[in-house]
């Protein structure tokens, strides 16, 4: 648990958020989990979603290699309530092409894998107004304590990972007119025969 002050999480949410604004993502979105949560339940969730996206994305040795992973910074609010996780995700080069409907059906599929009330808004495309966005609460010290990033999960392959992402550079997101879809998708119970 973080014993920093207000002011000390003020000014590391400020420093990550300008580090992250200098990143090129490609996908914003929110999973959310409609229940409440501890936040090693939520983590856990959410490296389980991310091995199955990693595993769509690169193939069934995802593992073996994560020089190719997807980057992710996540955000958890409301763990008590109606816990979310905001998500910015960096796709390797030759996912980025796919398309932001495929995109957010894939992703939702796969969490409700993970927890099957959950639901999944997609935005292709994210502004720099995404990364204020997802540190909202940061400054509450378990918001602060529950931001997590995809390397933390890449087990052996970490420390490759981290080169790999650190040497990002920003390139272009051709999605035609599609640049600022929006893309929302909510469980839908299923119905019961009469």
């Amino acid at each position: 648990m973080s014993t920093l002050t207000y002011a000390k999480r003020k000014r590391l949410k400020q420093e990550l958020e300008g580090w992250l604004q200098k990143r090129r993502f490609h996908v914003f979105l929110t999973l959310t989990l409609n229940t409440s949560s501890s936040a090693d339940a939520v983590s856990r969730k959410f490296k389980a979603w991310l091995a199955q996206v990693d595993r769509w994305l690169i193939g069934n040795n995802w593992h073996k290699d994560a020089t190719n992973c997807v980057f992710a910074v996540a955000a958890v609010e409301h763990l008590n309530t109606n816990a979310h996780l905001h998500i910015l995700l960096r796709l390797p080069r030759h996912a980025r092409h796919k398309s932001p409907l495929r995109q957010a059906k894939k992703y939702f599929r796969f969490w409700t894998k993970v927890i099957r009330s959950g639901g999944c808004c997609l935005s292709t495309g994210p502004d720099q107004g995404a990364v204020s966005y997802i540190l909202k609460c940061a400054t509450d010290e378990d918001a602060f304590n529950s931001i997590m990033f995809s390397n933390q999960f890449h087990g052996k392959s970490r420390r490759k990972c981290r080169r790999k992402t650190a040497r990002y550079r920003a390139r272009g997101f051709n999605l035609g007119e599609n640049v600022n879809c929006k893309i929302i998708i909510t469980h839908k119970p299923r119905s019961h025969r009469e």
